[in-house]
């Protein structure tokens, strides 16, 4: 996350097929990220900050991160395409 140092991460299937494999990456908590969630029919996209909270590790995507995210998340939830 700064162009110099490796994130502590592992390498696991996909959880959804257990079949070949995806990096699950333990973001610093604490670090300023920004999402952009293309919607490629639409020139409109939508882009959006928040704060790492923690790394969880669900049984489910591989990618997942609980975020506290900047603004109004109610507005966000109405504009937000899809789940990943």
């Amino acid at each position: 996350m700064d162009g110099v140092h490796y994130d502590p991460m592992r390498i696991m299937s996909h959880y959804e097929s257990e079949f070949m494999e995806s990096p699950k990456v333990d973001f610093p908590i604490g670090q300023k990220v920004t999402f952009l969630d293309p919607y490629y029919s639409n020139p409109r996209w939508l882009t959006f900050t928040g704060t790492i909270l923690s790394n969880p590790d669900f049984e489910i995507c591989r990618s997942q991160q609980d975020v506290l995210l900047d603004g109004d998340w109610r507005k966000l939830k109405r504009e937000a395409r899809d789940f990943h």
